[in-house]
């Protein structure tokens, strides 16, 4: 993916991880394949929410550019 592709929002990064959610597989193969390549900070949100089932201030805000 591209540099400027923007990040996932943070309910889209949330979705991505249940798998009772009806979100199409292209749609989460696309979340997958932007957080491992994404450096500005959804990584950080999947481990939250894989933690905590919360996402930090700081990825949900500024580094991660979540809509």
């Amino acid at each position: 993916m591209p540099p400027d592709t923007p990040c996932p929002s943070s309910q889209a990064l949330r979705r991505s991880l249940d798998p009772n959610d009806p979100m199409s597989a292209a749609e989460r193969r696309r979340i997958e394949m932007h957080v491992e390549k994404c450096d500005r900070g959804c990584k950080r949100a999947i481990d939250a929410l894989l933690r905590d089932r919360t996402v930090p201030v700081v990825a949900a805000t500024a580094a991660c550019a979540v809509r």
